[in-house]
């Protein structure tokens, strides 16, 4: 999962404390872009990839 994906697309912003590497895994592995992995830290990153595939209004 890319820091994308479990910060930014569900409003918590790069500069929150959540994404310092105490709080956060970072993987040495990269995506296909490159960009490097974090291990998911909450599970609402996928409700970003739900709301994309079906559209909102949407319940979980």
């Amino acid at each position: 999962m890319t820091k994308y994906e479990n910060f930014e697309s569900v409003n918590i912003p790069l500069s929150h404390p959540a994404t310092d590497m105490h709080d956060t895994i970072y993987l040495k592995d990269k995506d296909l872009n490159g960009i490097p992995l974090i291990l998911r830290t909450h599970n609402s990153a996928h409700q970003v990839e739900d709301i994309m595939k079906y559209g909102v209004p949407l319940k979980l």
